[in-house]
């Protein structure tokens, strides 16, 4: 979506995309991107605008949470 992939930073991705951050997840620095049946999450590697892209999904997934 928008040219986003493992290794984009969140400062790059914020440019093209609305990044919702997940708030108080137990996996760590978790985000989605889009609503519907066009909804992608993530993972970022850390906190910042610096930190990458770690990990992007769709589709029915499990997590333990």
């Amino acid at each position: 979506m928008s040219g986003i992939a493992v290794g984009t930073t969140r400062a790059r991705a914020k440019a093209s995309v609305t990044i919702v951050d997940v708030e108080d997840s137990t996996l760590g620095e978790e985000f989605s991107i889009g609503t519907g049946d066009n909804l992608i999450g993530g993972m970022f590697a850390a906190p910042g605008e610096a930190a990458t892209i770690d990990a992007l999904f769709a589709g029915v997934n499990c997590f333990f949470r």
